[in-house]
């Protein structure tokens, strides 16, 4: 049985979202879509959403598989985390053995890759997550045009955010680690910057390697909507789909995910709570402690994971052979 059809998704920023587009001296700028009567919007890209599904589903199935540290070559990564590349331009198509590679690791013929000559497309159509606000109020979905943040102008979602780079060398491990050299020009330097000061006005304190900066993010709270499309999903497909969500997941709120997007997502950021509707219910992988999979029952998770696990020395030689 094959799946076409779409997941919606409904999402809920629960800490600020950091989704960048270059930067401006020390300031980081929130991406921003621009819209045809010039009025900018944030939002977070389809792209960004769809590479954190294909890593978090590889990453899924490579522990499954238990795959050891130090196995896999640097092509072998990129086909896998990078959809990979076109290498043999003038070879002759091997439809079979694209077909093969993909029965055996469900997560390329999902998102798509590139091997040898055979360019295989993708089987999910990621779009951008949108901000729900005033501006974007003519193209919400339905069940958001009554909203309460249907009303709210989109400068009231954008903020800015700062952090602050500190001087290590004024640490004590950091002195005590410094070779006496090292640590005679720190001090040095940082007493000329204390004698001399700047044009520009009063005297540093001499803590050279310490800086502000700043960054615009999607504040906490704000709602975004956005879907998934997927075409004829192979069963394992779809499992590999559902690992990927649950992969990525962080947390819980009741029946739903929280996932962590966008950037600074170490240091507290990004962190979204979704709501997926649609025809993908697949049930989680389920964890213990050790964080190896539990295969309970005959779900299609578990089907997944023992097609994973039974399979791994034929998928590892495919995958080498692809990139051969």
């Amino acid at each position: 049985m094959h799946l076409t059809g779409r997941i919606d998704i409904r999402a809920t920023a629960l800490e600020p979202i950091v989704h960048g587009a270059g930067t401006s001296g020390n300031t980081q700028l929130l991406r921003m879509q621009e819209l045809a009567d010039g009025t900018k919007v944030p939002f977070l890209s389809g792209n960004s959403v769809k590479h954190k599904l294909r890593s978090c589903g590889v990453q899924y199935a490579l522990d499954t598989m238990e795959v050891t540290d130090h196995s896999l070559t640097k092509a072998e990564i990129d086909l896998l985390f990078s959809g990979g590349h076109l290498s043999k331009s003038g070879a002759a198509v091997d439809l079979s053995r694209a077909r093969k590679l993909e029965e055996l690791f469900p997560m390329l013929g999902l998102c798509g890759y590139s091997a040898g000559n055979v360019m295989t497309e993708s089987k999910i159509r990621v779009s951008h997550l949108h901000v729900v606000c005033r501006e974007n109020a003519w193209r919400v979905p339905d069940d958001l045009l009554d909203h309460p943040a249907i009303g709210a102008r989109v400068g009231m979602l954008c903020i800015d955010e700062f952090g602050t780079r500190h001087d290590q060398g004024n640490k004590h491990v950091a002195r005590r680690l410094l070779t006496e050299d090292a640590g005679a020009r720190a001090v040095a330097k940082k007493t000329k910057q204390l004698k001399e000061p700047s044009g520009d006005g009063p005297a540093e304190r001499g803590d050279s390697a310490q800086m502000i900066y700043d960054f615009g993010a999607i504040a906490a709270g704000t709602t975004l909507w956005g879907m998934i499309q997927v075409a004829e999903l192979t069963d394992l497909e779809r499992a590999a789909l559902a690992s990927a969500f649950h992969y990525a997941a962080v947390d819980r709120r009741g029946d739903h995910l929280v996932i962590g997007v966008g950037a600074k997502t170490s240091i507290g950021y990004g962190a979204l709570k979704i709501e997926l509707r649609g025809a993908i219910r697949v049930a989680p992988p389920q964890y213990v402690a050790d964080q190896s999979l539990t295969v309970a029952g005959d779900t299609l998770g578990a089907r997944y994971a023992t097609h994973l696990r039974e399979r791994k020395e034929e998928i590892l030689a495919a995958l080498r052979e692809a990139v051969s």
